[in-house]
């Protein structure tokens, strides 16, 4: 049997107050995979990886919510 190493993180968290765009800048060094929570429910949400440290995340109408990447 083969051992694999796999380190992972928790997902990161960022809040938002009434906005209709939010600039994360992750340092991550990927294009992480992005979900977003408004009043205990996962929208839809333009998300742009602008590079592999930074997304934008865009909405129609000014939100409050949390957007959770990893």
């Amino acid at each position: 049997m083969a051992n694999a190493l796999f380190t992972t993180q928790p997902p990161f968290e960022h809040q938002f107050t009434n906005a209709t765009t939010v600039v994360i800048d992750h340092n991550l060094g990927y294009t992480p995979h992005v979900y977003v929570i408004i009043n205990d429910y996962i929208v839809f949400a333009d998300v742009e990886h602008t590079t592999t440290t930074r997304m934008v995340v865009t909405f129609l109408n000014a939100l409050t919510g949390t957007v959770y990447y990893s």
